[in-house]
């Protein structure tokens, strides 16, 4: 048998794997060294090639020049060598995009490009310090690996520059990045590769090439003659200072252009440095500012500590659940309004009747409560203080929004849907809290971009030192917001969104959709059709949302949208934005037969109660003020009452959860200033605080604490005996000499109730509930026998997991 002939061509010693590409100097493959058994990229020279020396010992001199250069942005070479009479170079092989490709994919934020030009200088930096000309600097030649680093090819026709260098005398390279010099007298000097570097910038700050023409002789002419527009020009993000840059290195003489590309590198960084002052300045002042204004308005102390709160209350456990419940109840008109939405159409179908807010958290989620009180707390305070029609716009577009974001945050299947909702709703925090504060500044760029016809972006930037979306980025840190939320809230490109595994990424884009969605609904008169079908269609990357489900996901939304604007005391009358966000949805009852899809966060219990057990749907949700007792508190107490018997045949629900609502319960309908569950405590042999509602409880629960040891005092007497007291003046001074002193140091309440929890004769805590004034304690007989009853579930709780 003959031996078998090895048909694969060569070039050297290198086995050729494939054509990578071709130039006007030669072709480069990709091929495996087969004696270090790596792959390289090989660029076999043509033979006529202007610009390459004949004597492979001239080629031999400056690729050894070259090769000593390591360098992280400057792709190696590792050989030179002649193959049939051709002479060809071997480089490290990269595995990566062209800049040329990445720059037609998509336009690159500032900061890439800004990323992607200082390893360009830094490469070039180190190889005009050894004296040498690269000649072909061009985006073609410069490859960004995996790690999006760019890498500095093809050094081929590069020249090693000495004082006797003599001008070329056929023109080299590409004419797009040749400087004028050159084209005249072919002089090669590092200014000349500057000039190519100013191109490549321009091109990566505007996306268009700094030097065009339909013909090569005239696209040479303007090299020549023509100045290029300042790329401020064409590009909204940047100022003064980079079209500067750009204007000095594509200087048509050589010597007031930067000597070198170190010496722009220098003026990159000091551009760079110096912008990150002084936008940590402007955003700092500007911040501060708003701030400043906000403080002086009396609902923002307010507004901003209960988000905060809110937002620091992020642990899905039953201490959480606590925190979240106090902090809400302790405005009595932001829990009525939370009971209103979470028993509206949108939630009932699958939340069944809930009374309290510390059921509501149990059956829908602690993650769904904060967003229900986040939104509710935000909008309560904004949109009833001002009569601008612009700014009640903003905000129902924002509250849909998170309604919309919310559906799509399901759709994607997100773990954590309540996320989607603060997203969307905060998409526009920094635009809404502009247009309310500082209403000059929002005239001003608004006059700007109106009259002037400057970009939103640049006026906003004039007017207040850095774009509405950082303005809403920071102050949505300012109130804890964490930064899945705060990422979240930041623009985003649909072409290239990053990367789609990413939580936050995804959040980004859902809410850009949600938002843009939602300007298309509210500003169009026939729902905007055509504008949503391109819409998802840019969003087909990384959102997939057909018209049909999208059609679905504007219904549910609109549901909600409805409920939550509706508590907030906004109708949609007379305005036609909010009419057309609100427009009645077509009849859909799919949603009753099959629950509602959520995604349900670690807090939530699936105990969902059954339609046909619903209370009328006029049904009343009672609110009380702490000092006007609810004229309905016998309703609250029943409802409380009921809820809690069924609380009590569900086995999934925990003694925790129940006595929050009996002591929820007893708050809201009464008034109290505190109400508090106090147990045994084995271990110590006390009696102690351990959950409650009211002010300043989380100071006051860790003091409620006495020993279980019999003393002659109240406490001790109602745990005794077992019987229920009423405290109707307690700064009687007879009253005051049956008080134990722990408790005259924690409270000076003017009247208080005392329930004690006794099972078989044992005590196993109390319950107390105190007011501010003397006989401030008012019961009818009916209400306090719904209180004992309520006493007595708790009762039944410790007996049913005893």
């Amino acid at each position: 048998m003959g031996k078998r002939r090895n048909s694969m061509p060569k070039i050297g010693r290198f086995e050729v794997k494939e054509k990578l590409g071709a130039g006007n100097q030669g072709t480069v493959y990709r091929c495996i060294d087969s004696e270090l058994h790596r792959s390289v990229a090989i660029k076999l020279l043509d033979r006529q090639m202007s610009g390459v020396s004949n004597s492979v010992d001239s080629l031999l001199s400056e690729a050894r020049a070259i090769s000593q250069i390591q360098h992280p942005n400057i792709v190696s070479l590792f050989d030179v060598g002649h193959d049939k009479k051709r002479p060809y170079l071997v480089f490290e092989y990269v595995k990566g995009e062209l800049l040329s490709d990445r720059m037609k994919r998509n336009k690159l934020t500032l900061q890439e490009s800004l990323d992607i030009l200082v390893g360009i200088l830094s490469g070039i930096d180190q190889v005009h310090r050894k004296g040498i000309v690269h000649r072909d600097l061009k985006p073609a030649n410069i490859i960004l690996n995996g790690e999006g680093t760019p890498k500095i090819m093809d050094f081929g026709i590069a020249r090693i520059i000495t004082g006797t260098s003599n001008p070329d005398v056929e023109l080299t390279g590409t004419p797009r990045y040749m400087a004028p010099e050159y084209i005249v007298e072919g002089k090669v000097s590092p200014q000349a590769d500057v000039f190519a570097l100013g191109a490549i910038f321009y091109e990566l700050l505007t996306g268009r090439v700094a030097f065009d023409a339909p013909d090569q002789q005239t696209l040479l002419k303007h090299i020549r003659d023509s100045a290029v527009v300042n790329p401020s020009e064409l590009n909204s993000e940047i100022g003064q200072p980079l079209d500067a840059i750009v204007q000095k290195a594509l200087e048509k003489e050589p010597d007031q252009r930067f000597s070198n590309a170190g010496e722009m590198l220098v003026a990159i960084s000091e551009y760079r440095k110096s912008d990150d002052e002084n936008t940590g300045l402007a955003t700092k002042g500007t911040v501060d500012f708003l701030l400043r204004r906000m403080q002086h308005k009396s609902d923002f102390p307010v507004l901003s500590e209960s988000i905060r709160t809110l937002n620091r209350l992020t642990a899905s456990n039953d201490k959480g659940m606590d925190q979240l419940a106090s902090i809400i109840i302790r405005d009595f008109a932001l829990a009525s309004k939370i009971l209103k939405v979470v028993n509206s159409a949108y939630y009932s179908h699958f939340a069944g009747r809930i009374g309290t807010i510390s059921r509501a958290i149990v059956v829908l989620g602690i993650q769904t409560i904060r967003s229900i009180a986040a939104s509710l707390i935000f909008f309560e305070h904004l949109h009833n203080k001002t009569q601008v029609v612009k700014l009640k716009n903003e905000i129902a577009a924002a509250i849909f929004s998170a309604t919309l974001a919310r559906q799509a945050a399901e759709d994607a299947e997100l773990e954590h849907v309540e996320e989607g909702f603060l997203c969307g709703m905060l998409h526009t925090l920094g635009k809404i809290l502009v247009t309310y504060y500082l209403n000059d500044e929002s005239e001003e760029i608004l006059r700007l971009v109106k009259m002037e016809s400057i970009p939103q972006a640049k006026a906003e930037q004039r007017v207040l030192g850095m774009s509405f979306q950082d303005v809403g980025v920071a102050i949505a840190e300012q109130w804890n917001f964490p930064s899945t939320i705060t990422h979240g809230m930041v623009k985003v490109d649909p072409a290239s969104p990053g990367e789609l595994k990413k939580s936050d990424v995804k959040l980004r884009l859902i809410a850009n959709f949600a938002n843009e969605a939602t300007r298309i609904i509210g500003e169009s008169s026939d729902g905007g059709e055509p504008q949503i079908r391109q819409l998802i269609k840019r969003y087909r990357r990384g959102l997939a949302i057909s018209e049909k489900r999208f059609e679905k996901m504007v219904e549910e939304a609109r549901r909600e949208f409805v409920e939550l604007s509706g508590s907030l005391g906004s109708h949609a009358s007379n305005n036609p934005f909010m009419e057309r966000l609100s427009r009645p949805s077509k009849p859909d009852t799919s949603h009753v037969a099959k629950g509602k899809s959520v995604k349900h966060d670690i807090t939530t219990t699936l105990a969902l109660e059954q339609a046909a057990n619903l209370p009328p749907s006029e049904s009343l949700i009672t609110e009380a003020a702490p000092d006007d007792p609810a004229i309905n508190a016998e309703i609250v107490l029943t409802e409380g009452l009921q809820e809690v018997t069924g609380m009590l045949l569900d086995d999934e629900t925990n003694v925790v959860q129940i006595f929050n609502v009996v002591l929820e319960t007893i708050y809201r309908a009464l008034a109290f200033r505190r109400v508090v569950l106090c147990l045994q405590d084995r271990a110590t042999n006390q009696m102690k605080g351990k959950l409650g509602f009211g002010a300043d409880i989380d100071n006051f629960l860790p003091r409620f604490n006495f020993p279980k040891q019999y003393s002659a005092d109240v406490f001790h007497a109602a745990l005794k005996n077992g019987v229920d007291l009423a405290i109707s003046n307690a700064h009687d001074e007879k009253i005051q000499a049956d008080l134990p002193e722990w408790y005259k140091q924690i409270s000076n309440a003017g009247s208080f109730l005392i329930f004690p929890l006794v099972i078989k004769q044992r005590p196993l805590g109390l319950i107390y509930a105190d007011h501010s004034q003397p006989n401030g304690v008012v019961l009818t007989a009916k209400q306090l026998n719904l209180i004992k009853t309520l006493r007595n579930q708790v009762i039944l709780a410790f007996r049913a997991r005893m």
